[in-house]
């Protein structure tokens, strides 16, 4: 979840709807808790009449690391509405209140912020696959994006080693984003072997969630990861850069906003843009 808020600038007409997650680390939950409550009675009275729906959610659910999981769902009327939330007085300074809650200040120091983890182990060669597949990761991509939640769930390349899923056999190489499919374990990213566990599309608990959003970390567990055609003229670094998210997204932009582009044309990139360039 960002600090940090930006404007809506597409040209997006009609009612707005945003679903945003927030992990809040040990001793903060309570905390974020009374403040979203706040934003929630703020956003529900006349200062935002553009405001149609504001609703939050905590997990219950026993997170090894204490790390607690909110649920932010909003409907805005329109654009302009959601812009007015973002842009409030009261909304930037409750922000900044919730964001020392989820992560530490200044650049993260590794063993207190970022922590190599060998405790878990497993046996590659029995462990249960449950109808899924086992991975190894072999390429990880490390986003700006990223620095906003410290607990990372990011894209990378992966090798099946096992597998009971159709979809998949060993020596199959995919990419897409590698934690633990079925799971709402924000820290089980970036794991040298994952089991993917195919268990289906499910039902959330009663009270976990509002019920008719979607958890987004979760969503590609609908799908699994993005097999890799065999290419021996493409590299697997490929798969995570002009042919990866960053790679994408920028061509998608270019192709929105700029369809017109001619050889010999200049674009400028700013280094804010950070990998995606656009």
């Amino acid at each position: 979840m960002a600090t940090s808020y930006g404007v809506i600038t597409h040209g997006t007409t009609g009612a707005i709807i945003l679903n945003a997650q927030l992990f809040v680390e040990p001793g903060h939950a309570d905390t974020i808790q009374k403040l979203l409550s706040d934003i929630q009675a703020f956003c529900l009275t006349d200062k935002e009449p553009g405001c149609l729906e504001y609703r939050t959610a905590r997990s219950w659910v026993a997170d090894p690391n204490g790390i607690t999981k909110f649920v932010v769902f909003e409907k805005y009327r329109d654009t302009a509405a959601a812009n007015a939330h973002f842009e409030s007085e009261e909304f930037k300074a409750l922000a900044a209140k919730i964001g020392k809650g989820l992560r530490p200040p200044g650049y993260p120091k590794p063993g207190q912020d970022l922590v190599y983890e060998t405790s878990e182990t497993l046996d590659l060669e029995t462990v249960s696959l449950n109808g899924g597949f086992l991975t190894k990761t072999l390429l990880i991509s490390p986003e700006p994006w990223l620095r906003e939640r410290l607990r990372v769930v990011g894209y990378g390349v992966v090798k099946v080693l096992r597998s009971e899923n159709p979809k998949f056999a060993p020596g199959d190489y995919a990419m897409g984003l590698i934690h633990k499919f079925g799971t709402q374990d924000p820290v089980s990213a970036w794991q040298l072997y994952t089991i993917h566990p195919w268990d289906g599309l499910k039902s959330a608990a009663p009270g976990q969630w509002p019920d008719y959003t979607v958890d987004i970390d979760n969503f590609t567990s609908l799908f699994g990861l993005n097999k890799i055609p065999k290419n021996p003229h493409i590299s697997l670094p490929l798969y995570l850069g002009a042919l990866g998210g960053p790679g994408q997204t920028a061509y998608i932009g270019l192709r929105e906003y700029a369809p017109n582009m001619k050889p010999g044309q200049v674009i400028y990139v700013s280094t804010a843009a950070g990998a995606v360039g656009l």
